[in-house]
C-alpha cells in the first residue's frame, strides 16, 4: 500500500498558514501545528494550478466506511473556520480530516483516535467542490 500522500499547492499553501495561526494556542494547537507541518514536509505537491481528483483535498466531499462495511459517512474536509459538523462539514484538524487529507480513493486509512485508540476506513468515493478549485486544472480530465 502506497501511504504517499498528494495536496495541491493551494492545499499545501492553506496548511501552512493554519500551521502558522495553530503554533499560537494551546498545547494541543500545537500539536495539531506539528502533524500538518509533517503532512505537508512528506507529501508529494502538485504543481500550481493542478488538482489530482484520485486524492482527497480541501473541500471535497469522502465517502468512506469501515473495510468490508456496507453502510458509509460522507463528509466535507473544510478549514476549521468553516467546520459546521451538523452539515456534515469537518475541520481538517480533527482525526478524521488529518487521516484523509491527501489520501488517495480506495485506500484504507488509520484514523487516530483520543485514548490512543485507532479505527481503519476504506474511501469509497470523492466529489469536488469546483467552486473552490476554479483555477485548478484536473489531471483526470487533462487526462481525458
Amino acid at each position: 500500500m502506497n501511504n504517499q500522500r498528494c495536496v495541491t499547492q493551494a492545499d499545501a499553501s492553506a496548511l501552512a498558514h493554519l500551521s502558522d495561526y495553530l503554533e499560537r494556542g494551546s498545547e494541543v494547537e500545537c500539536e495539531w501545528a506539528d502533524q500538518l507541518q509533517d503532512l505537508i514536509a512528506t507529501a508529494f505537491i502538485l504543481p500550481a494550478g493542478v488538482r489530482d481528483e484520485s486524492y482527497v483535498a480541501l473541500h471535497t466531499t469522502v465517502t468512506y466506511s469501515a473495510p468490508g462495511a456496507k453502510d458509509s459517512h460522507s463528509v466535507k474536509i473544510v478549514t476549521p473556520a468553516d467546520a459546521d459538523p451538523g452539515r456534515g462539514m469537518i475541520s481538517v484538524v480533527t482525526p478524521i480530516g488529518m487521516a484523509l487529507i491527501g489520501r488517495k480513493l480506495s485506500e484504507i486509512v488509520d484514523v487516530s483516535l483520543p485514548a490512543n485508540r485507532s479505527e481503519k476506513i476504506a474511501i469509497r468515493d470523492l466529489a469536488f467542490d469546483d467552486n473552490n478549485a476554479a483555477n485548478d486544472v484536473s489531471l483526470q480530465n487533462a487526462k481525458a
